[in-house]
């Protein structure tokens, strides 16, 4: 007889030996999701016997979280903007960081008085930007490009499970390919939150991040600035004469965004950091001139 207080007293236990940052909190997600209830109401029916079947999937789920798998991965599934998303296999788990790059998007878009406008996101990954976009901006339409087929089927399943299929559109494809411009068309705004993280970095990483997440979806060469050097001039020929392009990046790596955009005709260049304090987003206009 198992008891839902020694669950949680066991599980959490289990994962303090594994260096786990959030023990507790891990142990309760993990039995909340086996019980199908919310994570609070755990602490109400703390004297509640377990079943049999719960234990053994309890226990198979906190083994998984014992190799430092992600509990996004283990789930299936990361919430992001209040919105769930489905995770694939070379998808990255949407992290709370990117949220800045939808709140600087929104406030840009809402402070110019764009009713109306077409969003392309440039590897688009789970979808979970341009979708919390759409979602916020009734009458936009998107464009998720991604050279993954598999992120591709994740997105517009998310796409689908949110509603926002009909106002969306995918196409499979790298930013790094010459004819990817020729498949699109123009666009008032462009996301992107590229690989940015510097080759001598990615041993760095949390087991969680370097066993758990696709490296091409990581990895951004020497100083982190490959993709962008690829993705800007790109931009600026996909946008219209008023057009912005909003970028997600690294700690410190902000003035060599700034200088890519400014050489490849971006003005009014401006970045925003997120609620650490660390710059977190450039974006910049489209000139008239190049």
């Amino acid at each position: 007889m198992t008891l839902i207080k020694c669950a949680l007293n066991n599980a959490t236990n289990l994962l303090k030996t594994k260096d786990i940052e959030t023990p507790r909190l891990d142990a309760e997600i993990l039995l909340a999701h086996v019980l199908k209830t919310q994570r609070e109401l755990l602490f109400i029916k703390t004297k509640k016997i377990l079943s049999k079947g719960n234990i053994q999937a309890y226990n198979h789920l906190i083994a998984s979280r014992m190799t430092r798998k992600p509990i996004a991965r283990i789930l299936g599934y990361k919430e992001f903007w209040s919105l769930d998303f489905k995770l694939g296999p070379e998808t990255l788990v949407p992290r709370p960081d990117s949220e800045t790059l939808v709140e600087t998007t929104l406030a840009f878009i809402k402070t110019q008085g764009f009713e109306k406008g077409i969003l392309l996101d440039l590897g688009v990954g789970t979808g979970c930007l341009l979708l919390s976009l759409l979602s916020e901006l009734p009458q936009w339409q998107g464009v998720g490009v991604d050279k993954s087929s598999n992120s591709i089927e994740v997105s517009l399943e998310n796409a689908r499970n949110l509603n926002l299929d009909e106002r969306t559109n995918f196409v499979e494809g790298g930013w790094e390919d010459g004819e990817l411009s020729q498949k699109l068309g123009m666009y008032d705004v462009i996301i992107s939150n590229p690989p940015y993280i510097r080759q001598e970095d990615m041993k760095l990483l949390m087991p969680e991040v370097v066993n758990f997440e696709p490296k091409l979806a990581l990895e951004g060469g020497p100083d982190g600035l490959d993709h962008y050097k690829t993705i800007i001039p790109l931009s600026w020929k996909l946008l219209t004469t008023k057009g912005v392009l909003f970028l997600e990046l690294g700690v410190g790596q902000a003035e060599g965004v700034k200088n890519i955009m400014s050489k490849n005709g971006f003005k009014n260049i401006k970045d925003k950091k997120d609620l650490g304090g660390k710059v977190r987003v450039v974006f910049g206009e489209k000139g008239s001139q190049k």
